[in-house]
């Protein structure tokens, strides 16, 4: 599979969306990447999901949100849940310690400690 490189390219936002939209595998379940996720600790539940060895960002997402019991919601993912996911994960990680700063200039944090998921070895 190849990529392009848009580094010497002058596309527009909606060319490279569509090259990278044709890259990703619709297909059906087997093909598709579970996330369960607790809304009070949605981050935690990205990055277990996306450490999975199976897991292929080039396949769509199928998102559960539970409890912390287990108990699913039960909305099937028809694209609302994936949505609420990643609006949830991308305020929990403007808020989180990855940056810093006033809310209308946030600038990424360079230092080790917020970054608990990540190990030097």
């Amino acid at each position: 599979m190849m990529v392009k490189c848009w580094i010497h390219c002058r596309l527009d936002a909606a060319a490279i969306l569509q090259s990278l939209t044709s890259l990703v595998d619709e297909g059906t379940p087997p093909r598709s990447n579970y996330v369960n996720v607790m809304r009070d600790s949605v981050l935690e539940s990205a990055f277990r999901a996306f450490k999975r060895q199976r897991f292929s960002p080039w396949h769509r997402l199928n998102v559960t949100f539970v409890d912390t019991a287990g108990v699913t919601e039960g909305a099937v993912d028809d694209g609302g849940p994936t949505r609420e996911f990643l609006r949830l994960l991308i305020t929990e990680i403007k808020d989180s310690s990855f940056f810093n700063g006033p809310d209308y200039n946030k600038n990424l944090s360079l230092v080790s400690r917020s970054m608990p998921h990540y190990h030097t070895i």
